[in-house]
C-alpha cells in the first residue's frame, strides 16, 4: 500500500472514530454541580439520557425542582433563585429543567424565570 493510500485510510479511520464522539458530546449534555452558601445544586436534565441520570440521583437530594409548562413539557429557566428570610442564598443561570438541591433545613423560597425580561414565575416555599 502506498504512503498516500495509508494516509487516506488513517484519516478515514480517524473520522469514523471521531464522528460518534463529537455527536455524543453535543447530545449528552453535562450535569453541573456547584455549592453556593451551603447549598449543593445539581443542574441539568436536558435530553432523555441526562434526565434519566438526574432522576437516578434524585433520592439523595431533599429538594427536587422540575421547571415545566402547562402540558408537562420541561423547560430550561433563564434563572432560578433560592432565598431564605428574604435574602438571596444562591442563584443558578440556565436552570433546569431539573434541579436537585441539598440545603440546610431552613424555610426556603425558590423562584424561576423563563421570560427574557426576567419576570419571575410563582414562588414556591419549603419548610
Amino acid at each position: 500500500m502506498s504512503t498516500s493510500a495509508k494516509l487516506v485510510a488513517a484519516l478515514a479511520l480517524g473520522a469514523a472514530v471521531a464522528a460518534p464522539l463529537a455527536l455524543a458530546a453535543q447530545t449528552s449534555g453535562e450535569l453541573r454541580t456547584e455549592t453556593i452558601n451551603n447549598v449543593t445544586i445539581v443542574n441539568g436534565g436536558v435530553g432523555i439520557d441526562e434526565a434519566g441520570l438526574v432522576k437516578s440521583m434524585a433520592l439523595r437530594y431533599p429538594l427536587r425542582v422540575v421547571i415545566s409548562g402547562r402540558g408537562g413539557d420541561c423547560h430550561v429557566g433563564d434563572r432560578m433563585s433560592i432565598s431564605r428570610a428574604g435574602r438571596l442564598v444562591a442563584e443558578v443561570d440556565d436552570a433546569g429543567p431539573w434541579l436537585l438541591l441539598d440545603l440546610p433545613p431552613w424555610p426556603t423560597t425558590a423562584a424561576a424565570s423563563r421570560d427574557p425580561s426576567g419576570m419571575p414565575s410563582p414562588r414556591h416555599r419549603t419548610g
